[in-house]
């Protein structure tokens, strides 16, 4: 089932509404905004494609996590500050998550993002290929 045109164009706008908030002197110019997506079914549709036309996208390799700065970087900050805790329930998990995320410094945020742009040279290096770690 094709989802509404109407989802794709909130999807758009919230997009720019992000870019908007969080540094506006970029949406002059939007063609020096890059977007890096994995490759989850999600990301890769073409309904999503077609939203995002317009927007420089970086190709993500098959099978490459430790590409995505979520699973490379947030994710562990995030299931180290949380292990061994039980939670009543959602909300309060969700709150939790959201004070963590919170603590980020823009220094860990530049990090993370240098650690990103290394693992893509190296990616690029080797043509793509599979690595085991090192």
């Amino acid at each position: 089932m094709r989802a509404p045109i109407f989802l794709f164009k909130v999807i758009r706008r919230e997009l720019i509404n992000a870019i908007r908030k969080k540094g506006p002197e970029m949406l002059a110019n939007l063609e020096n905004i890059y977007l890096h997506q994995d490759n989850a079914p999600a990301h890769t549709a073409s309904a999503t494609s077609l939203e995002l036309d317009g927007f420089n996208r970086i190709a993500h390799p098959s099978y490459s996590p430790d590409l995505a700065p979520m699973d490379f970087s947030v994710f562990p900050a995030i299931k180290s500050e949380l292990r061994e805790i039980r939670f009543e329930d959602l909300v309060e998990l969700r709150s939790r998550v959201m004070s963590i995320i919170a603590t980020f410094k823009s220094d860990w945020y530049r990090n993370v993002f240098t650690k990103w742009v290394k693992r893509h040279e190296k990616s690029v290096r080797c043509e793509g290929r599979y690595l085991e770690k090192e």
